[in-house]
């Protein structure tokens, strides 16, 4: 045979025996589709298109025709009767696999020599008892299981130290043993609708700064796991029966984002928070038993919202006296029959602060409204011992306000109309501060001025008359 001619019989031989996998998405809709696939996509080891397996057309029972695929982008399982994963016992690695709603899985056998899963979502699988199958899986960035209401044991999952984010909701775990091991989690961890009561199997983390979500755990009573933790991202607890107070948070620092405490109808008592000096957003709503905010004492910047609402026993909220609503974008304070008094400083200066929107209504009297909690704030004796010797004259003034303020420094004065919107400010640097002002009130029309005397040893409010 000339030798072009052998060249292109090896050619040929060689072509026909490399593998053919799919380089589009591909469905599989019957156990025949399944069974044909080693036929149709001879010698695929490598499955670079998604593969997706949904019972359409008759019953799928098991998945021995794909016992070539070594390694996969992306199969999704869905509405079968699969038992088993038997047919995958040579995947090791998968970038994402689904799990959806195949109402006869009882665990992952079949998937024993995979170890290296981006994603793992694992969801409605209602005969799915334990996590067996999984026993070599070290390398998983995203880990979810949701509404497997027969899944009790993950102890399988014991070769995983570290995760990005663990998602686990609504199976029937008592107890999340199996992620012991654990030592890294860097984006959330999100436990919601199971019956644990402790959070144990996280004491091995390092460094925990991700976001700590816990939703509706009902039995949920012992947080201490945390104690270590100096910073999260968010920390939402709602929903939690049990939860009276919060020991295990004393070294938290800052929240970053949302911290949201709500539907916690046990819940009397803030104090382990009381390091706490800095958060995104404040959240706390429908705590049946809740009194005060004692203990967010230290709570000194919120930078996006308060949120204040339904807490109907709450009657004082003197803790966020210190807090600077600079920055602020939104206050609510609503629906807290039992709260009658909320002119602190802090709420006091929101409501002069143009640039914050307030809502405060549906508390009892004295905090009912923007104007009733406004009048008291206007009309209540300046707090800061060192300014009781506060005093304006003329009054009423025509061309000049002199302004004194005791042994305080003044750092700005803002002036407000009867209507609440900012009219003037003055503001002074540290060189510029005095114990005196004077502030030209010429061009003011005739009536009743609010103003506010910020200082270095605090705030003070009063009024005026320009005549």
């Amino acid at each position: 045979m000339k030798p072009f001619l052998i060249g292109l019989v090896l050619s040929l031989v060689n072509f026909s025996g490399r593998a053919q996998c799919p380089n589009t998405p591909v469905t599989l809709q019957s156990q025949a589709d399944i069974d044909n696939f080693a036929v149709n996509y001879p010698n695929c080891t490598n499955l670079s298109a998604p593969l997706y397996i949904d019972e359409v057309d008759g019953v799928i029972d098991n998945l021995l025709g794909l016992s070539s695929v070594e390694s996969a982008y992306l199969i999704k399982i869905q509405n079968t009767h699969i038992e088993h994963l038997n047919g995958l016992e040579n995947l090791i690695f998968i970038q994402e696999l689904w799990l959806n709603s195949n109402y006869s899985l009882i665990d992952f056998t079949g998937l024993d020599l995979i170890s290296n899963i981006d994603l793992l979502n694992v969801i409605d699988n209602t005969a799915l008892e334990s996590a067996n199958g999984l026993g070599s899986l070290s390398q998983i960035s995203q880990l979810n299981f949701f509404d497997n209401t027969s899944l009790t044991d993950l102890t399988a999952l014991s070769q995983i130290t570290q995760l990005n984010g663990l998602r686990i909701a609504g199976n029937n775990l008592t107890t999340l043993d199996g992620l012991n091991n654990l030592v890294s989690v860097n984006g959330e961890i999100f436990v919601s609708n199971e019956q644990v009561i402790n959070l144990d199997v996280f004491a091995g983390l390092n460094n925990l700064t991700a976001s700590l979500f816990l939703w509706n755990n009902p039995e949920l009573i012992d947080v201490s796991v945390f104690q270590d933790v100096t910073q999260l991202q968010d920390l939402v607890i709602v929903g939690c029966n049990q939860i009276q107070g919060f020991q295990g948070f004393e070294n938290l620092t800052e929240v970053e984002g949302i911290f949201r405490l709500g539907f916690n109808p046990q819940m009397t008592d803030l104090t382990a928070f009381e390091n706490l000096t800095r958060v995104g957003s404040l959240d706390i709503y429908e705590n049946d038993n809740l009194v005060s905010l004692d203990g967010l004492e230290g709570l000194i910047e919120v930078t996006e919202a308060v949120y204040l609402m339904d807490n109907p026993n709450l009657t004082d909220i003197d803790a966020l006296q210190s807090l600077n609503p600079q920055g602020l974008q939104q206050v609510v304070i609503s629906r807290n029959t039992s709260l009658s008094a909320c002119d602190n400083d802090f709420v006091c200066q929101v409501i002069f602060d143009p640039e914050i929107s307030e809502e405060i209504q549906g508390n009892a009297n004295g905090c009912n409204s923007v104007p009733q909690v406004a009048a008291r704030c206007i009309l209540e004796v300046p707090q800061a011992e060192l300014l009781q010797t506060l005093d304006l004259w003329p009054s009423p003034a025509n061309q000049r306000l002199n302004v004194m303020a005791g042994g305080a420094l003044i750092r700005s004065l803002d002036i407000h109309n009867v209507q609440g919107e900012l009219i003037d400010t003055v503001s002074y640097n540290a060189d510029q501060s005095m114990s005196q002002a004077e502030l030209n009130v010429s061009a003011y029309a005739s009536g009743l001025y609010f103003i506010s005397i910020n200082t270095d040893q605090g705030l003070a409010r009063s009024k005026f008359i320009k005549h």
